[in-house]
């Protein structure tokens, strides 16, 4: 029978429960006299439950990666979270194919790749001087 009987959601409750809470957290017990001096200070007894004795809290998980340079290297797993720095190859997955585009090569300063063409031309020589232009080229 009683398994038969609900019990009304909270929201039915909430005026009901009200009824027994102390007014402003207790300060009713205290002369009126304090009480104007705790309000006028700006007191403790107005703040929130707890959060000034915690503190500041340790918040800083992620620094910068030595290699990909994103503040996503963890201090504790000494991983990066974007380019999976110290493993050997570069983290890429199939399923991010915008971050692959962001990857690609032709989107950094390609500091080798673009003299590889003009060094191509020139049939790779390097050191020396280049050898002397034939006379009848120079005019084209």
């Amino acid at each position: 029978f009683f398994l038969m009987i609900r019990r009304p959601p909270r929201s039915t409750l909430f005026p009901y429960t009200t009824l027994f809470r102390s007014g402003s957290s207790g300060l009713h017990r205290l002369p009126r006299k304090l009480i104007a001096s705790f309000r006028l200070a700006g007191s403790a007894v107005d703040m929130g439950d707890g959060t000034p004795a915690m503190g500041k809290r340790h918040k800083k998980t992620h620094c910068l990666c030595p290699r990909c340079g994103k503040r996503s290297y963890h201090q504790q797993k000494k991983k990066c979270a974007a380019c999976g720095y110290p493993a050997a190859k570069i983290r890429s997955y199939e399923w991010s194919k915008k971050s692959k585009r962001r990857r690609a090569p032709g989107t950094g300063r390609m500091r080798y790749v673009k003299h590889v063409a003009r060094r191509f031309k020139n049939g790779f020589r390097e050191g020396g001087t280049q050898p002397a232009r034939k006379k009848g080229a120079a005019g084209k």
